[in-house]
């Protein structure tokens, strides 16, 4: 069976640090520059980066692909034209969709994949792009798994799946409800998500109270006495994907590379995201994929940020359980600030800390302007002597370096 790629989002240089810093890296990475990609108000990378981002992802053996997939207008192509030309010798490809922006990564001879955005549906969209000189294109997410097995046949470009992270409620993410409301567009890399709040809607029909007979959901309330149908909730905020529990399956489709969405997400997220994604191909591929780890995984990506999780389209089309039923993360665990870093000891891996209080085995987050540590207290002394418990002045062992400054927190 074919080991699937693990595709990573990556926000900033912390997200970096904390993939780098993992007990299991990605196959390939996508970021942006600027505003140039559909996560415009992430912390993205500046252009001045790109070539020390880019040996710094080749050096571990990651591959740096550049998200440029937004909409572009006539006033705004030599500056598209002036990014892809300055990323020629660093990234390893480009993702995009709009086909004049195309036209301009064909000029500079750079690889490039076809974005989500595009809504590849078909064998016909496929052999389209494929005639353009892609070589990788991310199928839409509303495609069944049987629809993706369909396309695989026909075609041997690479196909590209999300696997796990935030669903969208319109078709691709092609929403011009941010843009209606707030004017701010997500098929610009915008939105801000009226979307995932709790709405009302009312529907005033004489037939009203005949479909609500019909519908098998508590947030529908009718009232006979005026034909008026209520809803109240999160009925266009769908749950998060997540195939950990169906990789297998998945993998018998034979798609190229796994995707994971979130470079507006946590760091923790990004590096337990590729962790357990990563774990459970290598895991299908050794054969020891068992109920047992799944938990384990399953644990874990309810530690992160999550709206709840489904299956997406893969199976079925979502139904009213797939929906948010409550408002905002749905994680297990909550990151308390607790102190911060004082010194750091490079001879003796250690490092001098003040904290409100921290025990041996807590899970702490050390994290600073290029530092991301997430790490399980081993060793802990107070005023030389090794200790369980501490309050103040304190030191610890560390895995990685770290800096003057940094904050620390705890997860509870």
């Amino acid at each position: 069976m074919k080991q699937p790629r693990i595709l990573s989002p990556l926000q900033d240089w912390k997200s970096l640090a904390a993939i780098l810093n993992s007990s299991k890296t990605p196959d390939e990475v996508y970021f942006g520059i600027g505003k140039n990609n559909m996560r415009a108000n992430a912390n993205n990378f500046k252009l001045g980066d790109l070539g020390k981002l880019c040996s710094k992802l080749h050096e571990n053996g990651i591959k740096a692909n550049l998200a440029t997939n937004i909409i572009y207008y006539d006033n705004e192509l030599n500056k598209l034209d002036n990014l892809l030309e300055k990323s020629n010798k660093h990234v390893d490809a480009v993702i995009i969709h709009d086909i004049g922006a195309i036209q301009i990564t064909k000029k500079h001879n750079l690889e490039f994949h076809i974005s989500t955005q595009a809504n590849v549906s078909n064998i016909g969209s496929v052999r389209f792009y494929e005639a353009l000189g892609a070589s990788r294109i991310n199928l839409s997410r509303e495609l069944s798994l049987k629809q993706i097995k369909e396309i695989r046949n026909k075609t041997k470009i690479e196909l590209e799946c999300f696997v796990h992270g935030a669903m969208c409620v319109a078709v691709s993410g092609r929403c011009f409800l941010s843009l209606y409301l707030y004017g701010k567009s997500a098929n610009r890399g915008e939105c801000i998500q009226p979307c995932r709040r709790a709405w009302s809607v009312r529907a005033v029909d004489s037939e009203v109270s005949k479909l609500s007979n019909t519908l098998d959901n508590k947030n529908f309330i009718c009232s006979n006495d005026e034909g008026e149908l209520i809803y109240d909730g999160r009925f266009m905020s769908p749950k998060d994907l997540c195939m950990i529990e169906h990789i297998p399956e998945i993998m018998k489709s034979s798609i190229d590379v796994f995707k994971i969405e979130g470079r507006m997400k946590d760091p923790v997220y990004i590096a337990t995201t590729v962790k357990c994604y990563k774990e459970a191909v290598e895991s299908v591929i050794s054969k020891t994929y068992n109920k047992q780890k799944i938990q384990l995984w399953l644990s874990q990506l309810s530690s992160v940020y999550n709206r709840g999780f489904h299956t997406g389209f893969y199976f079925k089309h979502p139904g009213k359980n797939d929906f948010q039923l409550r408002d905002g993360s749905q994680a297990e665990k909550k990151k308390v600030v607790i102190g911060k870093v004082l010194n750091y000891f490079r001879k003796s891996g250690t490092c001098e800390i003040l904290v409100s209080e921290i025990t041996v085995n807590d899970d702490i987050l050390i994290s600073g302007n290029t530092t991301y540590l997430l790490q399980k207290i081993i060793s802990l002394w107070k005023n030389g002597k090794s200790v369980e418990k501490a309050k103040g002045s304190a030191t610890i062992s560390v895995n990685k370096r770290v800096r003057k400054n940094d904050v620390i927190y705890i997860y509870r």
